[in-house]
């Protein structure tokens, strides 16, 4: 709902952060979080693709690629859940 973002943006609990960053607060913190799903959700969010596009997890990559974002970079990934993720941002453009 909202409430007390500026304290759960500190909770140790990694789907609290991403429910955090889903809300769009705290998205310049949260980027750089060690939770994989906290940076997917700050992915998803549309924050921070430049650095994101590049992260060690696919499904961080796989939220970027969602995004329409780095799609010349990410073409070369091996996971097939980003080329899936680019394949779905092409022919929803389309």
């Amino acid at each position: 709902q909202g409430y007390c973002l500026d304290k759960l943006i500190n909770d140790p609990n990694p789907y609290v952060r991403a429910v955090v960053a889903e809300q769009g607060y705290g998205l310049d913190k949260l980027v750089n979080d060690e939770s994989v799903l906290v940076r997917a959700a700050v992915a998803r969010q549309g924050y921070g693709l430049d650095k994101l596009v590049n992260d060690e997890c696919w499904l961080v990559r796989e939220a970027v690629a969602y995004q329409g974002y780095g799609l010349d970079i990410l073409i070369n990934d091996d996971n097939p859940n980003v080329q899936a993720a680019i394949l779905y941002y092409n022919n929803k453009k389309s």
